[in-house]
């Protein structure tokens, strides 16, 4: 064997061994039942979210014809809200991580602003009415997320050992990343948003943080400190 082969050999088997400790690491981190049960859950809800989002402009593009910033100032009150939240969290974060089995009301009503936002968006048709609730609303998704998110990623940090807890964040976080693209992909399919088809994406959000809500484990992980 030439020193080529040689190198390509060792590097062959590195590659499997890598692969092997790969997915022995993903075994390990899915074996936790908080990732088990609530990952599933969180994958349908982002893989939504990002579907319903890449649609944005030129949904907003079509409700707003003399307000062309509508798509600006949606980003603009995801960010407030986010500024909002981060105040509130120095003076009451414990108070709300006490009360973490609010997490699944929080889940619906960050989807429930969505929603509402593209039914009325099908009735009403002033522009700056339509404004209102698109600021309304995303604030509401801006929040309800925000602290969604909190409690979901301080339940893992408590019932994952802290050995693994790198490993397991990064995973997940890697496999949130993945779901951008792809629902990217999935937003060529639809050319011409209308609000019932952003409804209807809104609508599975919507259902999916239903069925956690009431999902018994759900609950009980959640409750779990």
């Amino acid at each position: 064997m030439t020193i080529p082969q040689k190198l390509n050999h060792h590097s062959s088997i590195l590659t499997v061994l890598n692969l092997k400790a790969s997915w022995h690491n993903i075994q390990k981190v899915f074996k936790f039942p908080i990732v088990k049960i609530l990952f599933p859950y969180a994958c349908l809800l982002n893989l939504s979210f990002w579907l319903f989002y890449y649609l944005m402009p030129m949904y907003l593009n079509k409700q707003f014809k003399h307000y062309t910033f509508a798509y600006s100032l949606q980003e603009l009150m995801i960010a407030i809200a986010a500024f909002i939240c981060g105040l509130i969290m120095t003076k009451f974060s414990d108070y709300f991580l006490q009360h973490a089995y609010w997490y699944t009301i929080y889940l619906v009503l960050q989807a429930v602003g969505i929603v509402f936002m593209s039914l009325l968006f099908m009735i009403i048709t002033n522009e700056f009415i339509k404004l209102m609730i698109l600021i309304i609303a995303w604030l509401f998704y801006g929040i309800f997320n925000f602290l969604s998110s909190l409690i979901f990623i301080t339940k893992v940090q408590q019932q994952v050992d802290n050995r693994h807890l790198g490993i397991t964040f990064g995973i997940i976080f890697s496999i949130f990343s993945a779901l951008g693209p792809i629902s990217a992909a999935l937003s060529g399919f639809i050319k011409q948003p209308n609000s019932q088809t952003v409804f209807g994406i809104g609508s599975l959000m919507l259902i999916v943080a239903l069925v956690m809500l009431f999902d018994k484990r759900v609950a009980k992980l959640i409750s779990f400190n």
